[in-house]
């Protein structure tokens, strides 16, 4: 969480040095997350294979910081996005020695937080309009952390990927706007995917960095921006 706030802070502190203006919004919005494993071994007498996909959605608190490079329509941006989710649709898919199943389910979370953060660069579209629209793409990291059945299963997953960006923005005076924006990111690395369970006090950890497919998640939102 640390390193996605910092990423933001960054951008900010450059932006005074290397920019002719700088935007900063703040809004709220809506926030899908996907995450998907194949192929994880549950290594039990049954030789079960498992293929485990965890969906949430969730209002997002937004912040976003856009700035211009050297005085032209290029830009570099950097985002923040915090979505609290109160339950999970959960789906396995199995094969094992007895047989195959399926198994689709949706828990209520005791806590659940998915945290994103993005740093990347575009082009601003009609840059002396009071409308501007911005196009960029990047790079994203995303964690997510899921606890549920009465605390005592939790998944981890940090993750590293590549996002894309649409922003609007309409201001009213030479400083004070509105903005409406959607991100898309796909993450393709896991820097850390687990799920911990604690069953009757003992504590089981399950490593599924390795049959980690992909994380995806997009963000719709509006708020308000203020330029410099």
């Amino acid at each position: 969480m640390k390193k996605i706030a910092l990423m933001t802070l960054g951008l900010v502190l450059v932006a005074g040095i290397v920019s002719a203006e700088t935007t900063l919004s703040a809004g709220i919005g809506f926030a899908r997350n996907t995450a998907k494993v194949e192929g994880y071994k549950l290594g039990d007498s049954d030789n079960m294979i498992i293929d485990e996909t965890l969906k949430s959605s969730a209002l997002a608190i937004n912040l976003d910081a856009k700035t211009s490079i050297m005085k032209t329509a290029f830009s570099a941006f950097g985002g923040l996005q915090i979505a609290l989710p109160s339950s999970l649709d959960y789906t396995l898919d199995y094969t094992a020695d007895s047989g195959n199943g399926s198994d689709d389910e949706k828990y209520n979370l005791n806590s659940g937080y998915n945290i994103t953060g993005t740093l990347g660069a575009g082009y601003n579209f009609f840059k002396n309009s009071p409308i501007q629209v911005f196009a960029g793409a990047g790079l994203a990291l995303n964690t997510l952390n899921y606890t549920y059945d009465s605390s005592s299963i939790e998944y981890v997953y940090t993750t590293f990927g590549v996002v894309g960006t649409v922003q609007a923005n309409y201001f009213f005076t030479s400083h004070l706007g509105a903005l409406v924006g959607l991100d898309y990111g796909y993450y393709f690395a896991a820097i850390k995917a687990e799920v911990k369970d604690t069953d009757a006090g003992v504590e089981r950890n399950f490593d599924f960095k390795d049959s980690f497919k992909s994380v995806s998640n997009y963000n719709i939102r509006a708020g308000v921006s203020y330029r410099f």
